[in-house]
């Protein structure tokens, strides 16, 4: 939200762009390229964050988490 404020970006500008960096990341992560980046701890061996169904539509769904329309 404060990148949105400070760059005068709209949600959806902003949604497009996390939507297609989750796309990318997962698609970087099936083709190998952060094998030499990341350091299997416990038994996991890759990054749980990155999540390949995020759709503008899901995230457009999600409620802002920092901004507070009644506090701006």
């Amino acid at each position: 939200e404060l990148i949105a404020a400070k760059w005068h970006l709209s949600r959806t500008q902003l949604d497009e762009f996390s939507a297609e960096s989750h796309q990318k990341a997962a698609r970087a992560t099936k083709d190998g390229l952060f094998d030499n980046e990341l350091i299997p701890i416990a038994g996991l061996n890759t990054d749980e964050i990155i999540r390949p169904d995020t759709t503008v539509e899901t995230l457009a769904g999600l409620r802002p988490a920092f901004y507070n329309e009644a506090i701006g």
